[in-house]
């Protein structure tokens, strides 16, 4: 395979990781009535990976806008609170409400149970290097 078809190849492998990823999201999401971009959001703000509108919109790369009328559906569905910051009061922190943190359990545990189902022969060291390597390539192209 010369270095062209190894670059399609990747590309290709990318496209079908992503896919993959927002098909499995869309289904556990649909069992709680919910888009796979508000599963992908309660993930981040339960794992602390982001607790504010541009903290989620650096995390998905997605305009400040389309996150924040994002946020204000979940708030209104009852999903996010918003609180003020202590350290600046132009900043809004978001939080989970208890029915979310609910949610996420039910979530975290369906995908544990999904994982658990499907392991055998999986190296899981491997596949956290490979894709660790991977966002780490990816985001060097940005």
């Amino acid at each position: 395979m010369n270095r062209k078809d190894e670059i399609h190849q990747l590309i290709f492998l990318t496209q079908k990781l992503k896919k993959n990823a927002q098909g499995l999201f869309s289904q556990v999401a649909r069992k709680y009535d919910l888009s796979s971009q508000k599963v992908m959001v309660l993930i981040a703000i339960h794992s602390q990976k982001a607790d504010t509108v541009t903290g989620l919109s650096n995390e998905f790369s997605l305009h400040q806008a389309n996150v924040s009328s994002l946020v204000k559906i979940m708030e209104k569905e009852g999903l996010i609170v918003r609180t003020i910051s202590e350290e600046d009061i132009r900043v809004n922190i978001l939080s989970l409400t208890k029915p979310a943190r609910k949610i996420m359990s039910e979530i975290y545990y369906e995908l544990v149970q999904r994982v658990e189902e499907n392991e055998e022969g999986i190296d899981f060291d491997l596949i956290k290097a490979g894709l660790a390597e991977m966002s780490r390539f990816l985001e060097g192209m940005l």
